[in-house]
């Protein structure tokens, strides 16, 4: 089945049976209730039309939408303690809870993205996929028929829009680690218009696929546009690899000088020769300046750094004319000598 297809009556269809498919696996579910295709598949996962996303995002021509779903609070209870038992560790457990949930709910959004959750961070794509398409589709039933990407504004802020907007970015990193980089790219263009305040960290993680699709120029005008004062180094050392693509070396090297002052792990962590997983590593956030966001970044940018011919190097030539970042690195290879690595 095609994604694009997912919301014609076939394709809906076709989803529905492996979903229940997948349900049945575990326990015996009542079928998702009131739910049906939806007729505007265009808004959903079309293709076409693409570059007109990140065109404008004003939001004085935004319709705002706030989704409203019903819980009842025993649910809920049970939803909590589902969420309690993953932030230990029981992944297990915590599936079971979120089953319990659908089981009386099926259309419980945050349970199915949460059960998605659990299956993509074991790597199963295929039910990850599956789950969180569900969660998606009860959400745009929950929108309704209103409901179009490029003049819509679904706000972080309303608690009740976050179980969306996981789903959706759920969806994303699903299609891009299948190798569906255009769609996953799309999926995140769209958050990023209806919620351009970015709270879910989309403008890191867009610019790997555009990287991959050789859109240089896309990094270089998300980041200039709209993100120019961000906190965060990633977005701005990936503009360096994008201006550096363009040719544009100078611009990219004034830029480069400027996050290695926040961010001196960075081209630390590009240049090593061996990328031990950090002490601090952790699933549910990466601190800013910490060796685990090093790391997270060289993990999903590592391979656009290298595919980029002469960009290494440009890195390794700004690294031995600073010498903070020359000592780290020799320290590095004393390290690598001893049989330990930093």
């Amino acid at each position: 089945m095609k994604l694009t297809d997912l919301f014609s009556s076939e394709g809906f269809a076709e989803f529905m049976k492996a979903y229940h498919l997948l349900l049945n696996q575990k326990f015996s579910f009542p079928a998702l209730t009131g739910l049906k295709p939806l007729h505007r598949a265009a808004d959903v996962f079309n293709l076409s039309g693409a570059e007109e996303l990140m065109a404008n995002l004003d939001l004085n021509r935004k319709i705002e939408f706030v989704l409203n779903e019903p819980y009842e609070q025993v649910i809920e209870d049970i939803f909590t303690q589902g969420i309690e038992v993953l932030e230990g560790g029981d992944t297990s457990l915590a599936s079971e809870k979120f089953f319990k949930v659908i089981d009386v709910n099926p259309n419980h959004i945050d349970a199915l993205y949460h059960i998605a959750f659990i299956e993509y961070e074991k790597g199963n794509y295929h039910d990850a996929r599956v789950y969180t398409s569900a969660a998606i589709t009860v959400g745009f039933n929950l929108l309704g028929n209103e409901f179009c990407w490029n003049r819509a504004e679904l706000r972080w802020a309303y608690l009740r829009n976050r179980p969306f907007l996981r789903a959706y970015h759920m969806l994303g990193l699903v299609e891009q680690n299948t190798g569906n980089i255009q769609l996953a790219a799309d999926i995140y263009e769209r958050l990023l218009m209806v919620n351009p305040n970015d709270n879910q960290g989309i403008r890191m993680i867009i610019p790997e696929c555009w990287h991959e699709l050789g859109l240089h120029e896309k990094v270089y005008r998300l980041w200039n546009d709209n993100y120019s004062n961000d906190y965060s180094s990633e977005l701005p050392f990936s503009v360096v690899l994008s201006l550096f693509a363009l040719n544009r070396k100078k611009e990219a090297a004034e830029l480069l000088a400027e996050v290695n002052r926040n961010s001196p792990l960075f081209i630390r962590e590009m240049l090593k020769k061996n990328h031990p997983k950090p002490k601090d590593a952790s699933i549910w956030g990466v601190a800013t300046g910490s060796h685990d966001e090093a790391f997270k970044y060289w993990q999903r940018n590592g391979n656009n750094w290298s595919n980029t011919a002469g960009a290494l190097e440009f890195l390794s030539e700004f690294s031995l004319n600073n010498p903070i970042i020359n000592k780290a690195l020799q320290r590095n290879k004393e390290c690598k000598r001893l049989g330990k690595y930093t």
